[in-house]
């Protein structure tokens, strides 16, 4: 398999002159082994966007982390807790593993809730919600976690780090959805880049 060091990255990507998800956000999961994300918003319907890639990346057992904010939809929630469950119910997981199996047979993605409750369920994904503790003004409320972050690995030591506009959401990643731009850097670029991705790893880690 080809590394992301084979990918012809530009420094940056913008909606209405690029189409991130084909040119930028798709080539690079189709080389990466390990996927970090750190967005305000997470949807499972940007798994409609990604399921081309995503699902090679789970075939390779490849593995995904995201930390979001705690604005979610109703139904990611239910399978966040059912794929979360599974893991300590043997046949649950089982019937996951089974049906994730059967999901990645399929080329055209229709249920990106029940996809996300068997990444879970099967290890490919893990999520951490990131709450924020109250501001000055005592108000948690009001302030969630909104940082944009991705984070691409391979197994031949190289890093590709993205940070931008773009939410890990259908809107985010639709050709025709919001205007998002993403600015990129690679470990294997000069010092500059090498530094930027150190950076946001240890960002990412802490």
């Amino acid at each position: 398999m080809s590394g992301l060091a084979d990918l012809q990255l530009r420094t940056a990507y913008h909606r209405g002159q690029d189409d991130i998800a084909q040119d930028f956000y798709l080539p690079a999961m189709s080389r990466a082994t390990q996927y970090d994300r750190a967005v305000g918003y997470f949807r499972s319907t940007a798994f409609i966007i990604s399921w081309p890639g995503l699902r090679d990346f789970v075939r390779r057992g490849c593995k995904m982390r995201v930390l979001c904010s705690q604005v979610l939809a109703s139904e990611d929630v239910d399978a966040l807790e059912t794929g979360y469950a599974a893991r300590v119910d043997e046949d649950l997981e089982a019937r996951f593993a089974e049906e994730i199996r059967s999901l990645l047979e399929d080329p055209v993605l229709g249920r990106p809730a029940r996809v996300l409750a068997a990444l879970v369920a099967t290890g490919a994904l893990d999520m951490k919600i990131a709450v924020l503790r109250p501001g000055d003004s005592g108000n948690a409320k009001a302030r969630i976690f909104h940082d944009k972050l991705g984070i691409f690995r391979d197994d031949f030591g190289n890093v590709v780090i993205f940070k931008g506009s773009m939410n890990e959401t259908w809107s985010g990643l639709s050709a025709d959805g919001n205007l998002e731009s993403v600015d990129v850097a690679a470990s294997w670029l000069g010092t500059r880049d090498l530094d930027r991705t150190r950076s946001e790893e240890a960002y990412f880690a802490d």
